[in-house]
């Protein structure tokens, strides 16, 4: 066995050692003794039968038993010293009991043995001699003696032997148990050291910084991801103090947390930045076999990635959670899973009412089975839906609403949940239906121009011959009656037109000029008639001739708008409208619903009733459109929004003021025109005459030139007419000064009124010029003055204010003398 043979050389080792030890000494010169003894006895014996002369005196000195009694107790010392150094040695090699007895039974027959051969050297066959016996009983004795010693020694040393062989036994049997050991030791060894080594790349291999470190803050261990951010310039990190290497604030972090794993001994938990990333570190103690704490372990997660997402998260909750539109997200079988608050605002259930509830208990009664169907159709096939739903509030009411769903799908592609993000288009809807009818009465309106243009053309003519046909009739003939008739009936018909062309008005520029107290007085009239018996109109107009800028129809809806309101807030009991028209200055800005008016003076409209008044929360937002406190089917919520538009439109303001309990005031201001130019009513004294004055007249209808040709040289005029711009504007380029004022129409079928002024402009740029049209909307009369032109005129109009016109508004006469 290797384990016994490697321990025979210390074996000879320890054997030296017992030798040269004073046992071994001892049994040594023992030894020398007793042959010592053993020669001198021969040497004794053959001088006493030698016959010599040296003997004989040898003997003469001594006698010969004294020689072997001398030699009998030298013997007799050796086996002293060889019993002392067996005995010595026997106690040194850990003989056994039971053999170091049989050395002492050994030892005392021998030294007996020694004993007696002292008694027989000093008296030869001393017990022959004393007993009477035969001589040959000394000699049994001393060799019985002798026998005994060598057998108990003999029997000692097989004890011995048989004790060393059970004890190699034990030993060789317990040094296959130790090479077992150690050989598994070494395995164990081998094996840490693999497992040390797979650790450490298993620990390498991890992206999180990982090191070890000792109560005193130095660092035991780590791993590469740590030297990675710590370990810059440095060979090593092991036995460095850790605030050598880390950032002081990281440090402080970890010694605080330190402190706390030592004085609780559970882990902990601290954070930190390092190069702009956040790490999070756990620190573990590591404790020894006793319990107590060895070191400590740190492992430190990179968290800043987690944080951005959690921050990330947060923010997307919050996105949905204050989105105006409404957010549902339901499982794969269609149940509501959650809702944002946006959702419990506009359908008034709350999201656990809505809660595992199949969407469609929202519109079960308002969507019809084909539009589920295909809906379902399109999102079991992973794509997404877009289209309108029409749904009932918890309260009953109706509301439109686009929505997009779309499939949430897991990583193998199946369909997990929905989501639906959907927006209220209800006002949307109204709206559009508004522009639809907003379009609808602009085409009506541009009908209407075209119509009115062609009516307005016709009716100019009729009303021209009509004049001609009187002057050349007597006073007293009875025709006069039936032309004048037909005068009239023009006139009446061109105020239905000026009614039909409102429709194409669109903008402040557009309105006109009007008084209000006529207006105002002939729509109460209307009011009184249409409202209930229990309801009292007091009427208070005092502003008799001002005027404002304000279409008189807008003026007719506003009224009627504000009374309808004031009649709905006086039912059922009834109560008293007053309105009232007067005059207001103010004095510095006021603010109004519409914006701050400028100080100055303003026709102000007053509404005001004794109705159950307006709640304080409701006041600021009546005017908003769709924004209504009737109830449902009484009202659009549109007429204050529209006298809202109205009025803001021509710079004018709104004030509101109401008390509960016992009613509400509207106040309404206009701008007041200051110097109005009113209708000049010609008399026979202010007759115009055209004294000569040169005038080009271009309409493409022939009639109208005809009439204008002959009104006008009635009056004085010459007069070159033409039905064709190219040849007008031929004429002009041929004869530029030959021509003193130009009558254009604004509607041609070559180029219209603007652009052949323009081209005649070229050639005569002091040239006045007047513009004729039978739709006033065609043009703003501002744009046509910057055009060139001194006049807009309006069809239907009479030669004679024609000719007025010239006359006065051209300037003509104050710049030719010739022509006063």
């Amino acid at each position: 066995m290797k384990f016994w043979k490697t321990a025979a050389i210390p074996t000879q080792s320890r054997l030296r050692t017992y030798l040269t030890s004073a046992a071994g000494l001892m049994l040594g010169l023992g030894m020398c003794l007793e042959l010592m003894m053993s020669v001198s006895t021969l040497l004794i014996r053959s001088f006493h039968r030698s016959e010599s002369l040296l003997s004989q005196r040898v003997f003469d000195i001594i006698a010969p038993h004294w020689l072997f009694v001398l030699n009998s107790c030298v013997g007799f010392c050796g086996a002293l010293l060889i019993v002392a150094g067996a005995l010595k040695l026997a106690r040194s090699l850990r003989v056994s009991p039971r053999s170091r007895n049989w050395l002492y039974v050994a030892s005392a027959f021998y030294l007996a043995y020694r004993s007696f051969d002292i008694l027989q050297s000093y008296r030869w066959l001393f017990i022959q001699s004393v007993f009477g016996m035969l001589w040959d009983l000394d000699l049994y004795i001393s060799g019985l003696l002798l026998v005994a010693s060598c057998l108990s020694l003999l029997i000692g040393l097989v004890r011995a032997l048989v004790y060393a062989d059970s004890s190699n036994r034990i030993l060789e049997n317990q040094n296959i148990i130790l090479d077992y050991q150690v050989r598994q030791c070494h395995r164990l060894e081998e094996e840490s050291r693999s497992s040390e080594a797979r650790l450490s790349v298993l620990l390498d291999s991890i992206s999180s910084p990982i090191f070890f470190l000792n109560q005193e803050g130095i660092i035991l261990d780590y791993n590469k991801c740590f030297f990675d951010l710590f370990g810059a310039g440095e060979e090593t990190l092991e036995q460095k103090h850790l605030r050598t290497v880390m950032p002081a604030a990281l440090f402080e972090a970890g010694r605080i947390c330190t402190e706390e794993v030592m004085a609780t001994g559970e882990s902990s938990i601290f954070s930190g930045v390092h190069e702009n990333r956040i790490y999070e570190s756990t620190m573990y103690p590591v404790r020894r076999a006793d319990g107590t704490i060895s070191h400590l372990g740190v492992l430190a997660l990179d968290i800043t990635e987690k944080i951005r997402s959690e921050e990330e998260l947060r923010l997307l909750e919050a996105a949905i959670s204050n989105a105006a539109e409404s957010i549902m997200i339901t499982n794969a079988e269609g149940e509501i899973e959650y809702v944002n608050p946006a959702f419990e605002t506009l359908t008034g259930y709350t999201a656990s009412e809505a809660r595992n509830r199949n969407p469609s208990f929202l519109n079960k009664e308002a969507c019809s089975k084909e539009l589920h169907a295909g809906l379902w159709k399109v999102l079991r096939q992973g794509k997404i839906w877009r289209g309108t739903f029409c749904n009932r509030r918890k309260d009953g009411t109706f509301f439109e609403e686009k929505a997009t769903i779309s499939p949430i799908l897991d990583e193998q592609g199946t369909i997990t949940h929905y989501v639906g993000v959907k927006r209220d288009v209800t006002r949307e809807r109204e709206l559009e239906r508004q522009l639809l009818h907003i379009q609808k009465m602009e085409d009506l309106g541009l009908l209407a121009g075209g119509i009115a243009h062609n009516l307005n053309n016709a009716l100019t003519i009729i009303l021209g011959r009509s004049e001609l046909a009187l002057d050349s009739l007597a006073f007293d003939d009875p025709a006069r009656e039936s032309i004048d008739i037909v005068m009239r009936t023009a006139n009446n018909s061109s105020k239905l037109i000026k009614q039909i062309l409102s429709f194409a008005k669109k903008n402040a520029d557009e309105a006109e000029e009007n008084i209000l107290a006529p207006l105002v007085q002939e729509q109460l009239k209307v009011m009184r008639a249409y409202l209930p018996s229990n309801v009292t109109i007091r009427e208070g107009i005092e502003a008799l001739d001002a005027w404002a800028l304000i279409e008189a129809n807008e003026l007719q809806q506003i009224i009627v708008n504000l009374l309808n309101n004031a009649n709905h807030a006086l039912q059922p009991e009834g109560g008293i409208i007053e309105v009232t028209l007067n005059r207001a200055t103010l004095e510095e800005d006021t603010p109004t619903f519409t914006g701050n008016l400028e100080p100055g003076n303003y026709l102000c409209l007053t509404v005001s009733d004794t109705g159950k008044g307006i709640e304080a929360s409701q006041v600021e937002r009546v005017f908003e459109p769709f924004y209504s406190t009737k109830e449902m089917g009484q009202g659009s919520g549109l007429g204050l929004s529209t006298v809202h538009g109205s009025v803001s439109r021509v710079g004018g303001g709104i004030k509101v003021s109401s008390i509960q309990g016992e009613g509400t005031r509207f106040e309404i201001f206009w701008p007041e025109i200051q110097g109005h130019s009113r209708e000049v009513f010609l008399t026979e004294e202010d007759i115009p005459e055209g004294q000569g004055a040169k005038v080009l007249i271009v309409d493409d209808l022939e009639d109208m030139v005809d009439l204008l040709v002959l009104g006008l040289q009635k009056f004085g005029f010459e007069v070159k007419a033409f039905s064709d711009c190219i040849e007008a504007l031929r004429y002009v380029e041929e004869h530029p000064e030959e021509i003193d004022i130009a009558v254009l129409d604004y509607v041609m079928p070559q180029m219209n009124g603007v652009d052949l002024a323009n081209r005649i402009h070229a050639l005569r740029p002091d040239l006045p010029a007047v513009l004729l049209t039978g739709h006033k909307c065609d043009l703003k009369e501002m744009e046509a003055l910057k055009e060139g032109f001194f006049a807009v005129l309006s069809k239907p109009i009479s030669t004679e204010k024609l000719a007025h016109v010239l006359m006065r508004d051209s300037g003509l006469y104050e710049s030719n003398p010739l022509l006063d």
